[in-house]
């Protein structure tokens, strides 16, 4: 049986996780509403055009985590993706919060715990994210989380990538014992 998408080949299939603070709640979204989340980006961020729609909703290369409070009040979405057809290793994320949601944390949370599962239950060796030119809160809360930018070439100025390399030693670890 083939999986849906290249996510489940890669071990990405939890339904739910809690960080440790105990404050959010990141929901995977198998079913969700290409409309729903569209509305939530144009009210929080800019509106997703068609042409974004064909990249955001391929469900073969995106996975849709949904961001509540742990009373339950959605603030916001993660899109994990692939920037190319090949799988090179690196996972991108996206993150959009609610407006007044902004600025308390909730963002540097969601990050941390994707990237802290990512690094525990997938394949990926890196987690990359695109940040727009004139994101500096963005920018700051990658760099906090010891993302460090990525500049291969002109148009990669805004890149931030953090290593998951270091779960290689754990796997050492269980084959030497």
């Amino acid at each position: 049986e083939l999986t849906k998408n290249i996510f489940q080949r890669f071990g990405l299939n939890r339904k739910y996780f809690v960080n440790e603070n105990e404050n959010i709640i990141i929901t995977n979204l198998k079913d969700y509403n290409k409309y729903e989340i569209c509305e939530f980006y144009k009210n929080n961020f800019h509106e997703i055009t068609s042409e974004l729609q064909n990249k955001y909703f391929r469900d073969f290369y995106n996975e849709w985590y949904q961001v509540n409070t742990i009373d339950g009040v959605k603030i916001g979405y993660i899109r994990l993706y692939f920037l190319n057809n090949s799988y090179s290793g690196e996972i991108s994320i996206e993150i959009i919060i609610k407006k007044e949601y902004r600025n308390i944390g909730y963002a540097t949370d969601a990050i941390q715990l994707m990237v802290k599962y990512l690094n525990h239950h997938s394949c990926a060796v890196s987690v990359g994210a695109e940040v727009e030119e004139n994101n500096e809160i963005s920018k700051k809360i990658f760099k906090n989380l010891g993302f460090t930018k990525k500049a291969t070439n002109v148009y990669d100025r805004n890149n931030y990538t953090i290593s998951l390399m270091g779960k290689l030693e754990n796997l050492n670890q269980k084959f030497e014992s």
